[in-house]
């Protein structure tokens, strides 16, 4: 399965699952579904936590009501999942800094 599978289907998918994907994240990078974000140190670290399925849901709906294409919605998507990582790491970043 690929993140294009997921966004694109994403009614497919139980709605209370958790998506990582191989990193960088493409269209094309494998995705694997997991209905827990506790057993994630399974994976090797090329995969990363993308999106709850719950936010992949919401976006698809936002996108419909667009009426974007699927390229569009789905660099959107690898987009916002992009912003959130970073927001993410530079929040965990600065607690680190701040217990020094």
């Amino acid at each position: 399965m690929t993140l294009s599978d997921v966004v694109l289907n994403p009614h497919s998918i139980a709605p209370n699952a958790f998506i990582y994907a191989i990193w960088p994240w493409t269209p094309e990078s494998e995705a694997l579904i997991q209905l827990s974000s506790k057993n994630s140190n399974q994976f090797n670290s090329a995969y990363r936590l993308f999106l709850d399925m719950k936010v992949v849901l919401r976006l698809a709906q936002l996108f419909q009501y667009q009426n974007l294409c699927h390229r569009i919605c789905m660099e959107k998507t690898i987009e916002f999942a992009q912003q959130q990582y970073e927001q993410l790491d530079q929040n965990i970043t600065a607690v680190r800094q701040d217990k020094l």
